[in-house]
């Protein structure tokens, strides 16, 4: 789409050991900080801002029980995403498992990532460039909206294609939002 957006059309399976129902999510091309630019087909600034899951290691940005963001609590990449205009939609970060279909995997390009990135072979998961602008270089670790526990929150990794939970709540990275819709 021409208007800063990737549109995912899903249908229900399961894929990377993950259960997915149907859905339609659009993803911004851009992360945070970064602006669109339809003519070269770039976002820029080149690197996005960093922003923190929560400003503190516990559960005051997010839903205890489902572990996702909820607006609650200081949390930077809530905010973000909530205040984005875009394409004339509502934006959230994306989820941990939504997240995962950003990735493309080289030699089977149905593949859709597990936790620890172990289903693409050797060659590894990566973030579809052609989709997504993109500097590997620079920039690799994105949060999702879901914590992983009391103290940390998931984030993927565009370099390695990994989905990990070593990041605690009030670190800074990136950010890439997500709307449902139709």
């Amino acid at each position: 789409m021409n208007d800063g957006t990737i549109r995912f059309q899903g249908n229900a399976g399961t894929f990377g050991s993950q259960v997915y129902s149907s859905t339609n999510l659009f993803f911004a091309k851009c992360a945070s900080g970064q602006i669109w630019e339809n003519s070269s087909n770039t976002c820029s600034p080149a690197i996005p801002s960093t922003l923190r899951f929560c400003s503190a290691n516990d559960n005051s940005c997010n839903d205890p029980g489902t572990l996702q963001l909820n607006g609650l609590g200081t949390s930077g990449i809530w905010s973000y995403c909530n205040g984005l205009t875009l394409a004339g939609r509502s934006w959230r970060p994306a989820t941990k498992n939504e997240m995962k279909l950003t990735l493309f995997c080289a030699n089977s390009p149905t593949t859709i990532s597990d936790d620890n990135g172990s289903s693409c072979s050797s060659s590894g998961f990566k973030i579809n460039t052609d989709l997504f602008p993109y500097d590997a270089s620079k920039v690799c670790r994105y949060w999702t909206g879901s914590a992983f526990s009391l103290t940390d929150g998931w984030f993927i990794n565009y370099c390695t294609g990994l989905a990990i939970s070593s990041q605690t709540k009030s670190s800074f990275d990136y950010v890439r939002c997500v709307s449902d819709g139709p």
